[in-house]
């Protein structure tokens, strides 16, 4: 009897049975997470250290992102090119990741010795101890960074070359895993020692990070690439100078490249913002410490948050990552990132008010596990999106020209950020007595940032439908006689009306729960937190309307109450249009244009829901001003949520459909 022949799957020279992907994926997670505990070390530790020094916010954004954007800006680009152009016996990317490991090893060492150069430096030149220990972590972050940069330009590009493009979304699972659970697990069992111990644990994790990179670049292979062009090689053997002139006039070229279709700059555009996002995520820590958590609370919230980040990517990646593919990861990226814009008004309650710390610590595990799908599938959906975007030929270029500008814009935003705090320190050190109120508005940054990254999202999508979408998207390529680069196309299936028609009701549901639940809340917590004494809720209710306690029937019960009604008028004109347009199509009258996905926006609408469910909850335990104000923020939220499904309706109509049919 003849055996049953193995099943191969084949990437460029690279032809894996499924053990050994499986043998491939597992060291990915185990040198992502060992990559990440160390490369992200340094932005975890310092700013416990660098409070304890006592130096300005300004100083701290310089300390912890100019300097490596700057690199960023200049070492990126060359990275990309040059790795692009490599050709070796360990590949094109393994030699980056291996030849920068020493030296970022050495720099976590310094990072652990700061204090003790500093003094050394101190004693040599006379200047103050603080200032040379300043000086230490600078240089030790220039050489940290300046290696780093290898890391990171090429890391992200490996799997377009070693993973077959079916098997995109489970290397992304498996990455995303690793970059989550390695600092992750540091958070939750090593953070507390952070103030107490700095010189061991950048001891310890520059050990781990010497063998974990040197296991990856051993076990993970790279197969042979198209040899270079005569043109590239007699490039390649020209003397130094002249070969440094010609990559300065090959920057128009690389420049013209990168912006040769608006698609192109919709996607910088869209990166960079949400790059913008996280400025005022480095004061993060002083948020907490502001709302009363420890750093044992601080490490539990951000290792759990971590953790179940982690099991939200496995979940998705083994049970829904075929479900992932046909929805198509560009259009999940977007979708997820018009989700992050619904919840913004939420995150200005805490300039209101404080929750006690351990319900502030729950509600925020809650949230992650609210948001766990919906974080999950855009975790493994973000580099796949990217890889189906930019033309294989010039993948690492385009990347490069991406970081360059999100780094530009990073560093000069994340100045401003630090300038600002600095500026709002100032202000509540003299009209509070508390300068640290000022990280109560690390959340607020993030707002105008989610509002601005849809904007682009819109366009982008609809940038790509213009260029085929999901039926046969090309992408722009000036350097190709058509103009265009054909992609591989993924089998996506259109919208079914029928099946968007099912999901009406279950949308309709959400809006009537919270329609009933608002007011019916707003009475309860007016009733029982503001000390209010009446017999039960339908006498407080009657005692409102009669004119009793004017600023707490505004406050708890109207503005909620006519969110909530715009939120359901919104609603239902979209509702209607829909409706309309399905029926349509079913009957023939109208062609299928594009519809709103109706299992995204189930997700975005669900999970919206949730987060909002959780801040009522924690809200019962809220008084004062933070109480009626949540109340206010999660209608707000609601509305937010139905004019989001509108933009999205809007943002699929009119885009070229797969020619089969959803079944």
């Amino acid at each position: 009897m003849s055996s049953k022949p193995v099943t191969t799957y084949q990437c460029g020279t690279l032809t894996y049975t499924l053990p050994r992907l499986f043998f491939v994926l597992f060291w990915v997670v185990i040198g992502s997470a060992v990559i990440a505990v160390g490369t992200q070390l340094p932005s975890i530790m310092l700013p416990v250290q660098l409070k304890e020094l006592g130096i300005s916010e300004t100083m701290k954004v310089f300390l912890l992102t100019t300097i490596g954007q700057v690199l960023n800006m200049t070492v990126c680009p060359y990275i990309g090119v040059a790795s692009d152009w490599h050709r070796g016996k360990w590949g094109r990317r393994i030699p980056y990741i291996f030849l920068s490991t020493p030296p970022i090893v050495l720099s976590l060492v310094m990072f652990g010795l700061s204090g003790q150069i500093g003094s050394r430096l101190a004693a040599w030149t006379g200047a103050a101890p603080v200032t040379m220990t300043v000086v230490a972590i600078g240089l030790a972050m220039f050489l940290f960074q300046f290696f780093n940069m290898w890391v990171n330009s090429v890391i992200w590009y490996i799997f377009n070359d070693i993973i077959p493009v079916k098997f995109f979304g489970a290397s992304m699972a498996a990455f995303k895993i690793g970059l989550t659970a390695g600092p992750s697990l540091f958070h939750y069992f090593l953070f507390k020692y952070v103030a107490e111990h700095p010189t061991l644990l950048y001891f310890g994790i520059a050990g781990l990070y010497l063998v974990g990179v040197m296991l990856f670049c051993l076990f993970v292979k790279e197969g042979e690439y198209p040899p270079l062009t005569e043109e590239q090689l007699a490039a390649k053997q020209k003397p130094f100078a002249e070969r440094m002139l010609g990559k300065f006039r090959g920057l128009g070229t690389f420049i013209k490249e990168s912006f040769c279709g608006r698609i192109y700059i919709y996607r910088y555009l869209f990166q960079i913002t949400n790059a913008c996002v996280t400025c005022g995520f480095l004061f993060a820590l002083y948020q907490y410490q502001e709302l009363g958590l420890t750093d044992d609370m601080i490490g539990k919230l951000n290792g759990l948050n971590g953790i179940i980040g982690s099991v939200g990517i496995l979940i998705v990646s083994v049970l829904a990552a075929g479900v992932v593919n046909r929805w198509h990861p560009l259009r999940v990226d977007i979708y997820f990132y018009f989700f992050m814009a619904t919840t913004t008004p939420l995150y200005l309650r805490w300039i209101f008010g404080t929750l006690p710390p351990q319900v502030f610590l729950w509600m925020g595990i809650a949230n992650t596990v609210c948001a766990l799908f919906i974080n999950g599938v855009d975790q493994i959906c973000n580099l796949p999106a990217q890889m189906l975007l930019f033309p294989k030929s010039r993948f690492g270029s385009y990347c490069s020209m991406q970081a360059l500008l999100r780094s530009t814009c990073f560093m000069l935003v994340s100045i401003l950020c630090g300038g600002l705090f600095d500026l709002l320190k100032a202000h509540y050190a003299t009209t509070l007595g508390n300068d640290q109120f000022a990280f109560r508005y690390v959340m607020p940054w993030t707002i105008p940032w989610h509002l601005i990254a849809p904007v682009f999202g819109f366009l982008l999508y609809r940038e790509w439908g213009r260029n085929g979408g999901l039926r046969n998207y090309a992408a722009p390529a000036s350097w190709e006689p058509s103009g265009h680069e054909q992609m591989e196309v993924l089998p996506v299936n259109p919208v079914s009306p029928r099946g968007l028609l099912r999901c009406l009701p279950i949308i309709d549901a959400v809006f009537a729960f919270f329609t009933i639940l608002m007011p019916l809340y707003a009475i309860w917590h007016c009733h029982w937190r503001t000390g209010v004494a009446t017999p039960d809720g339908i006498a407080f209710f009657n005692h409102l309307c009669s004119g009793g306690e004017p600023e707490l029937l505004w406050q708890y019960l109207i503005v909620p109450t006519l969110l909530v009604l715009m939120a359901d008028a919104v609603w239902l004109s979209l509702r209607l249009r829909i409706s309309r347009r399905s029926r349509r199509i079913l009957s023939g009258d109208e062609q299928n244009q594009g519809l709103l996905h109706p299992a995204m926006a189930l997700v975005v609408l669900l999970t919206g829901s949730a987060q909002v469910l959780n801040a009522l909850c924690g809200n019962t335990f809220a008084t004062g001003k933070i109480g009626y104000v949540t109340n206010i923020l999660a209608s707000a939220t609601m509305l937010m949520l139905a004019i989001v499904l509108m933009i999205l309706s809007s943002m699929e109509h009119g885009l070229p459909q797969p020619d089969e049919p959803e079944t």
